[in-house]
């Protein structure tokens, strides 16, 4: 019996092994934080959204019944969901943590980290409220 060791890697992790710690680590994640890692996902509320900041994420949870969300909560259930956290930006008078959503791929990320912290706060805003009225027109 001979078997083809050519392609064989030796430290790479097997697909099946990766898969199932990404679902044993949501799995163990706290109730609120599942909730944001459920609404990152495909077909959700934030699936398409390129930034994202922890206030308008535990609003949308209060608002969907699930209670209010600490910012750590919030911050636990986006690192589980692949989003990354950018940069403090200005918004108004104060200041907001802007993260790259899910819907952002990582060639926009790096366009996106050239930009300066007042352009993504602006882009950011916008989607912000180009989704509020998409919601306030199908609700």
């Amino acid at each position: 019996m001979c078997a083809d060791l050519s392609k064989f890697i030796a430290y790479a992790v097997p697909a099946a092994a990766a898969d199932s710690k990404t679902m044993m680590l949501v799995e163990n994640l706290p109730d609120g934080a599942a909730w944001v890692f459920d609404q990152c996902g495909e077909a959700s509320a934030f699936a398409e959204r390129k930034y994202l900041t922890i206030a308008e994420v535990a609003d949308a949870a209060q608002m969907s019944g699930q209670g209010r969300l600490s910012a750590n909560v919030v911050r636990e259930g986006l690192k589980a969901a692949g989003c990354h956290n950018h940069a403090q930006v200005r918004a108004g008078r104060g200041r907001m943590s802007v993260w790259f959503g899910p819907g952002m791929d990582q060639a926009e990320r790096d366009v996106a980290k050239g930009l300066k912290p007042a352009e993504i706060g602006r882009q950011a805003q916008k989607e912000r409220e180009a989704a509020a009225a998409v919601a306030e027109a199908v609700g």
